[in-house]
């Protein structure tokens, strides 16, 4: 996955969801460093985001601008089901399941079909 991309995704996904909030907090003039102590911004090491994280997989898939459609056959195949199984349970084509890979894999900025399975 192009980490650059999904940060640019964030990064637009905060602003946008925090506007009213980052322009209160700047007319304000808040220091969280000065408020909390700098000594509240080391992370431990084991405090990491995890990509096999439920949370941060759900937030992943919201993020990427992943359709409905195109979370269902995702998650599909990561509980091991073929692009004709997905396609059974989900009433379409399975050529339909196969272009919702092609379009997931270019959100997501994978080559393989296997590198969803880290999603």
């Amino acid at each position: 996955m192009n980490r650059l991309d999904l940060l640019n995704k964030f990064g637009r996904y905060f602003k946008r969801e925090a506007k009213d909030l980052i322009g209160k907090i700047k007319a304000d003039g808040f220091n969280i460093r000065k408020e909390r102590g700098i000594e509240s911004f080391d992370m431990p090491v084991e405090v990491a985001l995890s990509k096999y994280d439920k949370n941060t997989q759900q937030f992943l898939k919201k993020v990427s601008g992943l359709s409905p459609q195109e979370q269902k056959c995702l998650t599909y195949f990561q509980q091991g089901k073929s692009a004709q199984d997905t396609a059974a349970v989900m009433g379409i084509s399975q050529r339909t399941v196969e272009s919702y890979f092609e379009m997931i894999k270019s959100k997501l900025g994978c080559i393989s079909k296997y590198d969803l399975l880290d999603y």
